[in-house]
C-alpha cells in the first residue's frame, strides 16, 4: 500500500463507483466525501449549481460577485441578468410612449407652430419699390418682376426676378434688394446710343452693344446717334448683345461709349470708326477728328481729347485733327 492509501484508507475498486444509478448518490464506501459536497447534490428539486456558499462560512477570500449566479434564491433583483427580446419597433414604441418623450415632442410641436406663425407674418412682402426708372412705368416693371404684395419674401429668387425684368429690352436690372417685408428693384434703362449697318439692316444699339431696334430702312433718320463703322458682326438679335468676331472689338466699343457718357461727352460724338483696331478714329459733331490709336488707355485718351478740344476751341479753332495716341502729349493740327 502506498503513502496515499495509508492516509485516506483503503480505496474501493473503480467499478464499484459506476454501479450506482446516479453520480449524485453517495457511495457507501466513501462517506467522508459527503461532508465536502453541497446538499443540493441530494435534492432533485433544484440544480446543484444553484447552491452558493456563504463567504463567512466558507472562509475563502474571493469577491462576492464571483459566487453569485443568476438565480432568484441567492440574488436580489439588482444583480439579475435580464435578457431584452424586444424588437426595434417595440423599443421605439416604448420610447415614444414614455412621459418625458411625450412632453418633449409637445414642446417641440408648439415651438414649430409659433415659428411658422412668425415666419408667415414677419416675412410677408408689404411694399415693392422701383429705383432708377425714367421712361418705363414703375408698375409695369413690378408686373414684369412677378412680385406681389403678401407673398413670402424668403421665397423670392433674385435671378429669376432679374431675368423677367430684362425681358423688356430697354431695361437692365442691377439689383433686387429683398428685406424681411419689402423689396426694392434697382433698374437702369437702356438708351439708344449708336447705329450700325449690317446685312442690309440698320441696328440701333445702346452703349453696351444691345440691339434695341432693327429696321430695313437704310435711310431712316438716326438723329443724335453715333454712327459706328467697322464692327465685324457675327450675329445679332433683337434684345440681345451683338456678337462680334473679336471680343476685344466689343470691349473697346463699350468702353468708348460708356466712358464718353460718364464724361458728358457722348453727345459730341458723331462717328466711331473701328475698321482698324490699331488706328481708331472719332469724329465730333463740330468737325473735329480725333485719332485714338490702339485700344490701350482708352480712358486717358478720351480725357485728353476732351481737354484738348476745349483748349483749341478757346483759341478760336472750330475744326481740326486731335492726336491723342500719346495721351500725355496730345497734338493738334488745324
Amino acid at each position: 500500500m502506498d503513502e496515499r492509501q495509508r492516509h485516506t484508507g483503503a480505496q474501493p475498486p473503480v467499478n464499484e463507483y459506476t454501479q450506482s444509478n446516479s453520480p449524485f448518490e453517495e457511495p457507501e464506501q466513501a462517506p467522508e466525501l459527503r461532508e465536502n459536497r453541497s446538499e443540493n447534490l441530494y435534492s432533485r428539486d433544484e440544480p446543484f449549481w444553484n447552491r452558493v456558499l456563504d463567504e463567512e462560512q466558507s472562509g475563502r477570500d474571493f469577491p462576492r460577485d464571483a459566487n453569485y449566479w443568476n438565480h432568484p434564491d441567492v440574488m436580489d433583483t439588482d444583480h439579475m441578468l435580464h435578457v431584452d427580446n424586444d424588437t426595434r419597433l417595440q423599443k421605439l414604441g416604448k420610447f415614444l410612449g414614455s412621459g418625458a418623450v411625450k412632453k418633449f415632442l409637445l414642446i417641440m410641436a408648439s415651438l414649430l407652430v409659433v415659428a411658422f406663425i412668425l415666419y408667415s407674418a414677419l416675412f410677408r412682402v408689404r411694399t415693392i419699390r422701383v429705383v432708377g426708372n425714367d421712361k418705363v412705368d414703375a408698375q409695369a416693371i413690378v408686373n414684369l418682376s412677378g412680385l406681389t404684395i403678401g407673398q413670402n419674401s424668403m421665397t423670392i429668387d433674385d435671378e429669376k426676378v432679374m431675368c423677367r425684368i430684362e425681358s423688356n429690352r430697354y431695361l437692365r436690372c442691377t439689383l433686387v434688394d429683398v428685406q424681411w417685408d419689402s423689396v426694392t428693384i434697382h433698374v437702369k434703362e437702356r438708351e439708344k446710343a449708336a447705329y450700325v449697318n449690317h446685312n442690309g439692316m440698320v441696328l440701333t444699339l445702346d452703349n453696351r452693344g444691345y440691339v434695341l431696334e432693327e429696321t430695313l430702312d437704310a435711310h431712316a433718320v438716326q438723329e443724335g446717334l453715333v454712327k459706328v463703322i467697322g464692327l465685324e458682326i457675327r450675329r445679332s438679335a433683337l434684345g440681345q448683345q451683338i456678337m462680334l468676331t473679336s471680343a476685344a472689338q466689343l470691349d473697346t466699343y463699350t468702353q468708348v461709349m460708356v466712358e464718353l457718357k460718364a464724361m458728358k461727352g457722348l453727345a459730341l460724338l458723331d462717328e466711331l470708326d473701328m475698321s482698324s483696331m490699331d488706328s481708331i478714329y472719332l469724329a465730333t459733331t463740330d468737325k473735329f477728328y480725333v485719332r485714338l490709336g490702339s485700344e490701350d488707355s482708352i480712358h486717358e485718351k478720351l480725357r485728353a481729347f476732351l481737354l484738348t478740344r476745349e483748349r483749341v476751341r478757346s483759341m478760336g479753332y472750330s475744326s481740326g485733327t486731335i492726336d491723342v495716341t500719346d495721351p500725355g502729349r496730345p497734338t493738334f493740327m488745324p
